[in-house]
């Protein structure tokens, strides 16, 4: 784009804002705006606070019970079928150092009931075998193992039962629930708003207030939103095609 055509286009941008001021145009002919993108233009600013008042619900719970939290203990670690990774009241990773098992921060697995429930019927079961053998080779192995997964039982129904009992008394789903569907509908209003068409200045500034009620978005939701990519391009297009006229 040269220079020539850049400076039409921001002469033609200041007459379009001049006449969404006004209300007039060239020749003093009123144009007005898509009544429909004026409706819903005018429900954007509640739709931001709404959604950031749920994210902030969320953020105020998360902070509440960050250090409620429990860590499991380290009898239950544990690694194989039935462990499950550590994690937060929001279901993300922790990770962290546990002493004696190294000096290299990481997420750590711990055993549920039912992978310490499995691990003693398989180590009894093993135990019950090697006893008709003759060598009673692994006898104390299982013996030992047997024991642990006994002593991690209890353990790991105390420790599941609390973070579940913290997670309902949090009430963070049902937060969480209520932030997804704020977003939801913020998504699909600034996605009606980029579609319809704009007649002036108004529509453009009405598209890029619902742009900037977007930009407050967390960052993975705005990844998880495809639209989002070709919103900008429409944009640039509306503002272009305003300055031409």
């Amino acid at each position: 784009m040269n220079n020539i055509i850049r400076r039409k286009m921001l002469l033609g941008l200041a007459a379009a804002s001049t006449a969404a001021a006004t209300g007039t145009h060239a020749g003093e002919r009123l144009i007005r705006e898509n009544p429909k993108l004026v409706a819903i233009g005018n429900e954007t600013l509640s739709l931001q606070e709404s959604y950031l008042a749920a994210r902030a619900e969320c953020k105020r719970i998360v902070d509440e019970y960050a250090f409620k939290w429990p860590l499991a203990p380290e009898p239950i670690l544990a690694f194989g079928s039935g462990s499950v990774p550590e994690s937060d009241l929001t279901g993300a990773s922790i990770s962290r150092i546990v002493d004696e098992r190294g000096d290299f921060e990481q997420v750590w697995r711990y055993g549920t009931p039912e992978y310490f429930e499995n691990a003693i019927k398989y180590h009894k079961s093993r135990i019950a075998h090697i006893r008709t053998t003759k060598s009673k080779r692994g006898l104390e192995f299982e013996k030992r193992w047997l024991q642990r997964s006994k002593e991690a039982l209890p353990l790991s129904r105390k420790y599941v039962a609390q973070i579940a009992q913290l997670r309902e008394q949090s009430g963070y789903a049902a937060a969480r629930e209520r932030q997804s569907e704020a977003l939801e509908k913020l998504r699909q209003h600034v996605s009606e708003i980029i579609k319809a068409e704009a007649a002036t200045m108004e529509g453009v500034l009405i598209k890029a207030q619902a742009l900037v009620a977007w930009s407050h978005v967390d960052v993975f939701d705005k990844d998880v939103n495809p639209e989002g990519r070709r919103w900008a391009e429409s944009f640039a297009t509306t503002i272009i095609d305003q300055a031409e006229a």
